[in-house]
């Protein structure tokens, strides 16, 4: 059983052509400031439906109705008048929203470029070996440059 604190706002009793009931709506003020309606059936629960349609709500008044989950639907079983308005309960604040954690253009750029110049570097070391010599550093890094500056020429044409 869970239950809400309401305070009634309009109540709208309608009787349902062609059937012997009637449906009464009423719309209600949550303690947490959420406005909302629900449709009370006359063979539901007919307690809680009288005590709306024939008016025995104080409209400045809280009440706790006591509902359970029937199916898909929350039926609301009881109605109590509160003798005062509902504690609001203080909730501890949420934190603010993460900041994304997307890369911004300029650093996703910086990041191809970092790409390219690794591939390149890796390239000209193959390209440099000579028959299971090491190659020469300086050598290595000339021809990395020279792979490096023809994709970058590659990509901006």
């Amino acid at each position: 059983m869970k239950s809400i604190n309401i305070k009634v706002i309009n109540v709208e009793v309608q009787k349902v052509p062609g059937k012997n009931y009637s449906k009464c709506n009423v719309a209600y003020k949550e303690d947490n400031g959420k406005v909302n309606a629900k449709n009370l059936m006359s063979f539901v629960a007919p307690d809680v439906y009288n005590f709306f349609a024939e008016s025995q709500f104080d409209a400045e008044s809280w009440y706790t109705v006591e509902m359970e989950k029937e199916g898909d639907y929350w039926t609301w079983k009881a109605v109590h008048r509160q003798d005062e308005a509902p504690k609001t309960e203080m909730t501890a604040a949420k934190p603010a929203p993460t900041k994304p954690t997307y890369e911004t253009p300029d650093e996703r750029a910086l990041r191809q470029r970092m790409i390219v110049a690794q591939s390149s570097l890796s390239s000209a070391v193959e390209l440099c070996k000579d028959h299971g010599k090491q190659p020469e550093t300086a050598s290595v890094l000339e021809v990395a440059d020279e792979f490096y500056n023809w994709v970058m020429t590659q990509v901006q044409d």
